[in-house]
């Protein structure tokens, strides 16, 4: 994946419609419409493009009631002033390109449906919650790749599913239905590399993309991981769902940015491998303590066949000397048909679907008191056989203290189906 790939594509073509369409006998540019709805609910929002898997971004602070005309220049000037997703042109003042991104009470910018997600802390404005669980299956006989996620609750007006590999050279669209949650890619038709394609799964609603869900097909399509340099909504990575013993509480969760993988209009540091990531989760204890954590379910695994696993770990600055706390990573299979693991179950508190019940049933690794990562990301891996008539497995991490201490994550995750090799 090159910059000029990426990023220039993104410029330059953009540009080109934005500023060049009479030279180009283009009577109309393509544009993309953001027709915020409501207000504010207060938070930081995102706008991201998915040209690259490292993802440009703009972002601003909106505070509770604030009303879109004032968020929408807050953006225009945010994207003309850093010019995080657009270079400005020799010709244009930077007042003079930021009133380009603003027309009739909308925030448009060049490009076509597909080409934005919006994720981040802000939950009104009519923005739509992502899609989770994305999970992808090559079929060496068939040769088909089978990609499965979840909706929110409420569905979407439509679905796209976008796929980029060559280094994002080469890819493609699908437009789909609010409620797919399936869908078949075919080889025959178009050659998809299964040894590093990235699938983006966007949903829409009023108008406007949700963050979005992505994995990488690799390893001659026997693995998914997560490869993914996509901000956060809400403090939780792409794919994954928050849950606690209490109710869920946003302020557990964040992602921690390793600045020098960061994409902005200076630098630019392709993703190759797990190393490369830019965000990690996060998991914190509230105040007075407690257990939480994040969860996300692989679907659409073969019954019978063997897989491996696969986590980076950190501690971050946690010691052994500090209070009470423990932090552990786990793997089970879900019943025959699907159904999520409760709460009480991930906490240990009740039997998973093997029967097994603790705090170390279904435990890949575990750190506490007297062991921890010395600020590193270490990687464990656990492999296991799923049962006939399971094709569900969850993954989550749990993170437990008696009082509110420092923080823990992870940065990465793969799953291989070792019987497929």
């Amino acid at each position: 994946m090159k910059k000029l790939l990426i990023k220039a594509i993104l410029l330059s073509l953009s540009f080109s419609l934005l500023f060049s369409c009479k030279a180009r006998g283009v009577s109309r540019a393509s544009m993309v419409e953001f027709d915020f709805k409501g207000t504010a609910n207060g938070g930081t929002l995102i706008i991201g493009n998915t040209l690259g898997r490292n993802s440009y971004f703009s972002a601003v602070e909106t505070y509770k009631g604030e009303p879109v005309e004032s968020i929408i220049e807050k953006i225009a000037r945010d994207i003309a002033y850093n010019e995080n997703l657009f270079e400005k042109p020799d010709n244009r003042t930077t007042e003079e390109f930021a009133r380009r991104f603003l027309s009739d009470g909308t925030l448009k910018m060049a490009g076509i449906p597909g080409w934005y997600y919006i994720t981040g802390t802000e939950t009104g404005l009519g923005i739509p919650e992502p899609p989770k669980f994305l999970s992808c299956r090559y079929d060496k006989s068939s040769e088909t790749i089978t990609v499965k996620w979840v909706n929110p609750s409420d569905n979407y007006d439509k679905i796209m599913l976008k796929t980029k590999w060559n280094k994002y050279d080469a890819g493609s669209s699908n437009n789909l239905p609010g409620n797919t949650n399936e869908y078949v890619l075919e080889r025959k038709n178009t050659p998809y590399d299964i040894d590093d394609l990235d699938i983006w799964i966007i949903g829409f609603k009023n108008g406007l993309p949700s963050g979005p869900a992505c994995i990488t097909l690799s390893e001659n399509g026997t693995a998914q991981q997560e490869l993914g340099g996509i901000p956060f909504k809400n403090g939780i990575a792409p794919n994954w769902e928050a849950w606690d013993t209490n109710n869920v509480k946003y302020s557990n969760f964040a992602s921690l940015a390793k600045k020098e993988f960061v994409p902005t209009k200076e630098r630019y540091h392709n993703i190759e491998n797990k190393s490369d990531k830019p965000y990690s989760q996060i998991l914190k204890t509230p105040v007075g303590g407690g257990t939480t954590g994040v969860y996300r379910k692989f679907l659409g695994l073969v019954p019978g066949h063997t897989y491996r696993l696969s986590a980076r770990i950190n501690t971050f600055n946690m010691k052994t000397s500090d209070s009470d706390w423990s932090f552990s990573f786990h793997v089970a299979y879900n019943s025959p048909n699907g159904s999520d693991l409760t709460k009480n179950q991930l906490a240990g508190l009740v039997a998973l679907p093997n029967g097994k019940k603790g705090l170390e049933a279904a435990q890949v690794a575990s750190y506490g008191q007297g062991k921890t990562t010395n600020g590193k990301f270490i990687e464990h891996a656990t492999e296991f056989t799923l049962p006939e008539g399971v094709d569900t497995v969850t993954v989550w991490f749990r993170y437990s203290s008696s009082s509110s201490t420092g923080g823990v994550g992870f940065d990465w995750i793969k799953l291989e189906d070792i019987s497929a090799r």
